[in-house]
């Protein structure tokens, strides 16, 4: 009822074309080489990045005793192998890339909250005849065009998640939009910084700032981001590690260089990787393999 068929099909393995057929049953007798296993993930290790200091970053948040938050810092810990026990079993999306280790202190007072209803933008103090800006984590491109200062102020205002402009006068990018900003001022010739505040705020300490330290009465702080394209803060009694050999699932990136005329909102760090105009909501803080 059925007549004899062939069966031929092309396979590529390692760039060359093998052509099979006519029959599996000729295949009977000879020995296939199997296909290389994945090669398995490397083991986590730990790299200690600071003694006496910390690099800037995202990390976890600590509450009142009795309520809780997404992101909770671990509670009670005792040793830095208990920490980053605790770093190590976190899971998305607050994995943690590193840590802080310290004694227990009580925790800083919190910043002003972040604006998000009938704001202002409040200009940092002139030094020199230069504006100054808190350093933080910024989008380079997500306002590339706009044209002019106000615009610039109204845009963020407009934007839930920004916290304060940089405006300075060069043919790209003039205005630069930031989500986070941390305690600690940049002086740069040319620039100039506004943070958002509530309306009738006139001084710019209004600005809802990431503290000087790990924000958190507990001695361990898990990251989910490091800047390293930060100075590291110095700190009494502060170590700061990072986790080698995880992966996250979601990867941001910035250019590797910019114009000449942004340098001023240039990393130090240059192994950043991407193609520019990336469109990011953060700067890449760090990205172990």
């Amino acid at each position: 009822m059925y007549g004899a068929s062939t069966l031929r099909f092309n396979v590529t393995a390692n760039g060359a074309t093998v052509v099979t057929g006519p029959s599996s049953r000729s295949l009977a007798g000879r020995s296939a080489t199997p296909p290389s296993a994945p090669s398995p993930s490397p083991p986590l290790s730990w790299r200690l990045l600071q003694s006496g200091g910390f690099y800037p970053g995202a990390y976890c948040t600590t509450m009142p005793e009795g309520q809780q938050a997404p992101n909770m810092c671990p509670q009670g810990v005792s040793a830095l192998q208990e920490c980053q026990a605790h770093c190590i079993a976190s899971q998305h999306p607050s994995m943690c890339m590193g840590l802080t280790w310290q004694a227990p202190v009580p925790p800083p007072l919190p910043p002003p909250p972040l604006c998000n209803r009938n704001c202002t933008m409040v200009a940092m103090p002139a030094v020199n005849g230069t504006g100054a800006f808190h350093a933080g984590l910024y989008n380079l491109t997500q306002a590339g065009s706009v044209t002019s200062l106000a615009a610039c102020n109204a845009l963020c205002l407009q934007d839930p998640a920004c916290v304060q402009t940089t405006w300075s006068p060069r043919p790209a990018d003039p205005c630069v939009m930031y989500q986070a900003i941390y305690n600690r001022t940049q002086i740069i010739p040319g620039a100039e910084g506004f943070v958002k505040c509530a309306a009738g705020s006139v001084y710019p300490r209004c600005a809802h700032v990431i503290p000087q330290g790990p924000a958190t009465a507990s001695s361990c702080t898990l990251y989910q981001a490091i800047d390293l394209t930060q100075p590291p803060v110095p700190a009494s009694g502060v170590t700061n590690y990072l986790l080698l050999g995880r992966i996250l699932r979601e990867q941001h990136d910035y250019p590797a260089t910019f114009p000449a005329a942004a340098r001023h909102h240039q990393p130090s760090d240059s192994a950043g990787r991407g193609q520019a105009g990336t469109p990011t909501t953060a700067v890449v803080m760090t990205m172990t393999t």
